[in-house]
Parts: C-alpha cells; sequence; structure tokens
C-alpha cells in the first residue's frame, strides 16, 4: 500500500517539475485510459478464468503488477495536472474537461473491475470466508 501511495505522489511531483502542453496530457490521460482497461482485464483474467497453465498465471501477474505501478504514477502526474489546471485563471475548461473525463472513466473502469473481481471471488471461496469469519469472532 505505501508503495501504491508513494507512486502517487511521485507521479503528482513529476506534474509540478514537468510542465507539458494540453496534447501531451491529453495523450498521456489516453494512456492512462488503456492501462486502466488493461490492467482491469488482466486482474479479472487471473482472478476469475482460473489459467491451470503456470506461465499464463504469471505474465497476467507481471502485467497486473507492472502496469499497475505505471497506472498510479499516471494516475498521479493526471490528478496533480487537473489540480494545477483548474487553479489557473487562464484555463482553457473544455480541454480540462477533455482530460478530466478521461482520467475519472479510467478510474470508474478499474473500480467496476475491482468490484466483479472481488464479488466473483467471494461467490466461489463462500465457504472458506464463512470459516474464516465463525473462527474470527471466537
Amino acid at each position: 500500500m505505501l508503495l501504491l501511495i508513494a507512486t502517487l505522489i511521485a507521479g503528482g511531483l513529476l506534474s509540478c517539475f514537468i510542465k507539458v502542453k494540453f496534447k501531451v496530457v491529453y495523450n498521456l490521460a489516453r494512456v492512462y485510459f488503456f492501462v486502466a482497461m488493461l490492467v482491469g482485464v488482466s486482474s479479472w483474467l487471473f482472478f476469475c478464468a482460473a489459467f491451470n497453465n503456470t506461465f499464463i498465471s504469471r505474465v497476467l501477474q507481471l502485467a497486473i503488477s507492472c502496469f499497475g505501478l505505471m497506472g498510479y504514477l499516471i494516475l498521479g502526474y493526471l490528478l496533480m495536472n487537473i489540480f494545477l489546471t483548474l487553479t489557473l485563471a487562464d484555463t482553457d475548461e473544455r480541454q480540462a474537461g477533455k482530460i478530466t473525463s478521461l482520467t475519472q472513466l479510467g478510474i470508474c473502469i478499474l473500480t467496476g473491475f475491482t468490484f466483479i473481481t472481488q464479488s466473483f471471488w467471494k461467490n466461489e471461496n463462500i465457504g472458506k470466508m464463512c470459516c474464516f469469519f465463525s473462527t474470527s469472532f471466537l
């Protein structure tokens, strides 16, 4: 968890030091959307598809961890960029809205895939969960 928070903060600090034009930030938001889709689908395949192949499982784990960290770095950059852009007086709100919309869409996709994946896992392992909670309260 600390690694994820540190990655978000690092992305935010990069946004403070590296100033780029709208087109670059917009393309970065599009990359974040793609990374969010990739992480979401990879995590769903890893947790829900139950591949018996070790190689496929390791590739999916690697994709989730590497692209997940890259996604957090980009998200930190985008969030700080959005904040800094909206605080300026001469902001083009249409351009800022495009970046904000793509960033929000990526966050929604990751949140949705997380809920779907966790719900599926809980449904498949209901016996283990009941046993865990029954012994936890004793």
